[in-house]
């Protein structure tokens, strides 16, 4: 489970889920996007900013973190709930991918994608 509040930073909020799934990470953009859609590393939001700067009218509340949720799921979630708009990247060997054409897979299956591909480096 991960707070939200305005205080918090991208930054934290990023460590906190990436403590949950090490070969994922997540990414806040000024705009929202489709089901399957990237977004543009041009919208991304600087880490040092707070989740109030970045959206003033947050709701504060938790969100959980469930292995058998899918990244549409959640990315949704975070939308519906907090009005944050994210990403969620899959690491792949040295690259970090949006994972926009694998959306469907569960925040678990795409992890241990993560971790095969890092194995074998």
């Amino acid at each position: 489970m991960i707070s939200i509040t305005k205080k918090q930073t991208i930054k934290s909020i990023q460590e906190a889920f990436s403590m949950i799934f090490s070969g994922l990470q997540i990414r806040f953009y000024q705009k929202e996007h489709a089901l399957a859609e990237g977004s543009s590393k041009a919208t991304e939001y600087a880490t040092t900013k707070t989740l109030g700067e970045i959206t003033p009218q947050l709701k504060e509340g938790k969100i959980s973190l469930h292995d058998l949720q899918t990244v549409a799921q959640f990315e949704q979630m975070m939308e519906t709930q907090f009005g944050l708009h994210v990403q969620v990247f899959r690491r792949s060997g040295d690259l970090w991918l949006q994972t926009t054409t694998s959306d469907y897979k569960t925040l678990k299956e795409q992890n241990e994608q993560a971790l095969q591909s890092i194995a074998l480096l």
